[in-house]
């Protein structure tokens, strides 16, 4: 009996003076997922509590569904840690969920038609901080979760959790001025968001707001002590149906299925071989999910003989090569434009002028309303063709991909058709084509069939040239 009670003093000696400061989020997560390691779950849980109950203190007005939520992003995490991207960014991870999770107990107690009041009243504003973050509070977290993640990283670390400088370097990798000039960035992307909302505050303010209000969210002990009972249960195994709330569980599932849906779309996006007549757009897929030894086996074939028998700068027509091509006649772009893409920012722009935006706008590519296709631009690239105002064209595909080892050539035609207008004259259109191709630092040029005639050979003529 005594040496069980010492164990448990022992035990609970460590979980309180061990808070795992020597080690990294990653190591933390780990231990937890490779050897179920309740102390480090407890010191991830410790570590990040502040920020999370900061977000769902400030989303939510009742103590209660600011308390289920907490505790619901944290079994999310129990769940979820085996498949986290990246180990070292469990913060930035946390405050993805916790948002999410707010915003769900949100709509749940209005679908409930629950008359909540606020946890604490404001204070008084006895400073120019206090001032701002009385109207930063309400929709801080709204316009932080808009900002690219990278961004937002250096936020959630620096200003929310109150890390230093030297320690988010250290964590992300990163050189420590690539952390200094990332979060004055950040700052500035979130200030000019907020001067939306008409809350008007210079990036310095907004730093020293948050860093001194931000972070200082006191966590209630039963909380945190509730919440770390009820994930090491979950990741023991131990919970009985009846120890977590229905408000919890649903919280839950309502998170982890929004993960699995946009993994699902991810997957779809680049994977599919089909072709789909999505409104006045075709979506044409090369084969990409073809089986990979016979798209290996008939890419190289053709590709190794003429290397025996010809110059390389030849060029080897590559009937196989992957692509998939996303076109249609009803783009709201007029001008003739011809455009390599390859990143998330340039792609964004670029479809929000397609789909009629004057000017490029801060994106949400969680809600996504523009239904922007993901791309992996890592592995990936966009080539964009408008070509402006035109008749009887229903789009444009690909007729032919050539590759040398100094460039690739895509040649396109119109898909023409017959068609009368409401006058009963030819109709006017907007034709456009987005081409995925696996990403290149090769010269991409286009080239187009000039002559559109059925029968006969066609006339190829260059329209531009793209360079990395």
């Amino acid at each position: 009996m005594a040496d069980h009670t010492n164990r448990l003093i022992e035990s609970l000696a460590r979980s309180i003076v061990c808070d795992g400061a020597n080690q990294s989020d990653g190591q933390l997560l780990d231990s937890f997922v490779r050897h179920k390691d309740g102390d480090a779950l407890t010191s991830l849980v410790r570590r990040h509590a502040r920020m999370v109950w900061g977000v769902c203190q400030r989303m939510l007005n009742k103590h209660h569904d600011a308390e289920d939520a907490f505790q619901a992003v944290f079994l999310v995490l129990v769940l979820k840690a085996s498949t986290l991207p990246d180990k070292e960014k469990v913060g930035n991870w946390l405050y993805g969920v916790a948002h999410q999770t707010a915003v769900r107990m949100r709509a749940r107690a209005a679908k409930q038609g629950v008359r909540e009041r606020q946890m604490a009243v404001p204070p008084e504003p006895a400073s120019a901080q206090q001032y701002v973050w009385n109207d930063l509070q309400p929709v801080l977290d709204e316009e932080l979760a808009h900002l690219p993640n990278k961004y937002r990283t250096v936020i959630v670390l620096c200003d929310l959790e109150n890390q230093t400088r030297k320690e988010v370097a250290r964590h992300l990798d990163i050189p420590e001025g690539t952390v200094a000039s990332r979060l004055a960035a950040a700052r500035t992307m979130l200030a000019k968001r907020l001067s939306r909302r008409s809350i008007v505050v210079s990036s310095v303010l907004l730093g020293s707001v948050l860093s001194s209000h931000g972070a200082t969210a006191s966590v209630p002990a039963t909380v945190v002590s509730s919440a770390i009972v009820a994930a090491t249960s979950v990741a023991t195994g131990t919970t009985a149906a009846e120890a977590i709330s229905p408000t919890v569980v649903a919280l839950i599932a309502g998170v982890t299925k929004a993960m699995f849906m946009r993994k699902i779309r991810n997957m779809l996006s680049i994977s599919l071989i089909v072709v789909v007549v999505l409104g006045g757009g075709t979506l044409a897929f090369g084969p990409f999910g073809r089986q990979k030894a016979l798209a290996q086996a008939e890419e190289k074939k053709p590709v190794a003989q003429l290397e025996q028998k010809k110059p390389a700068d030849i060029l080897a027509p590559q009937t196989t090569h992957p692509h998939m091509t996303l076109t249609g006649s009803d783009s709201q772009m007029a001008d003739c434009s011809y455009h390599r893409i390859t990143s998330e920012a340039e792609w964004i722009k670029i479809w929000q002028r397609h789909k009629g935006e004057k000017e490029a706008k801060d994106y949400d590519l969680f809600y996504n309303p523009l239904g922007l296709p993901y791309i992996d631009f890592e592995k990936c690239m966009v080539i964009a063709v408008f070509q402006g105002t035109g008749w009887n064209s229903a789009g444009l595909s690909a007729s032919q991909i050539l590759e040398t080892n100094e460039r690739i050539v895509l040649r396109f035609e119109s898909k023409s058709f017959s068609t009368a207008g409401p006058d009963g004259g030819a109709k006017q259109v907007s034709v456009y084509a987005f081409f995925l191709l696996p990403r290149s630092s090769k010269t991409v040029v286009l080239e187009e069939d000039v002559k559109r005639t059925n029968g006969g050979p066609p006339v190829w003529k260059e329209r531009i040239s793209l360079a990395k």
